[in-house]
């Protein structure tokens, strides 16, 4: 991934066990007394596996087993600072997650006949 540190484009690298932030440095644009401010937050999560309960088939005879998966995610927050000389600061917030999925299942072995 790259993205502005403020000076230059910056490289990060990731992988399935990242769990991490990235926050670049301010942006700012000025024109016609309006001035504009820019920053972001790129949050990584890694994948993940929850056992709900242990995963061991003798347990699952009385109790459902469980387990939830996730792919892990990127989260990017854009803010923008929109400032006019007399007026409020007005705040523009723009989320995206880029990727996300998860899944989840149960077992419970059928009753001794």
């Amino acid at each position: 991934m790259t993205y502005w540190n403020g000076t230059t484009m910056q490289s990060a690298d990731f992988d399935e066990t990242t769990s991490t932030t990235y926050t670049t440095e301010p942006v700012t644009w000025d024109d016609a007394g309006y001035t504009v401010t820019a920053t972001m937050q790129i949050h990584i999560q890694p994948s993940s596996v929850d056992d709900l309960d242990p995963l061991d088939t003798t347990n699952c005879i009385t109790d459902a087993c469980s387990v939830i998966a996730s792919s892990g995610s990127i989260l990017i927050t854009s803010e923008y600072l929109i400032e006019y000389p007399g007026y409020e600061t007005h705040a523009l917030i723009v989320t995206t997650t880029v990727t996300g999925s998860s899944a989840s299942a149960s077992f419970k072995a059928a009753p001794s006949v």
